[in-house]
């Protein structure tokens, strides 16, 4: 039986470095428009990282960002904008963020 896994096996060494990632988020923030929480990911990290790995790695080849990206909502926090980003997208940012290019 072929897994999500064996599917993007050419993803590499980057696949712990999105584990990481996942693992690195917090727990205590709100989802944002999709509902997927930090929890969502950390619960099935071993599921969703190689597609994530493989995603980030076909927006770096192609050079585009996927819209949903793009996107965040702004809402007021003591009178200060705060930007909520989506989980995937902070996943993303922290690989970048370290140096991880996919």
């Amino acid at each position: 039986v072929e897994t999500i896994a064996d599917r993007y096996v050419h993803v590499g060494d980057r696949l712990e470095e999105v584990k990481l990632a996942v693992a690195a988020l917090n727990r205590a923030k709100s989802p944002v428009s999709d509902g997927l929480t930090a929890e969502f990911y950390q619960c099935y990290v071993d599921l969703l990282a190689p597609v994530l790995c493989r995603l980030f790695s076909v927006m770096q080849e192609e050079r585009r960002c996927a819209e949903s990206f793009l996107r965040g909502v702004i809402t007021l926090a003591n009178y200060r904008p705060n930007s909520l980003l989506k989980t995937d997208s902070k996943i993303l940012a922290w690989c970048w963020g370290f140096g991880f290019v996919m």
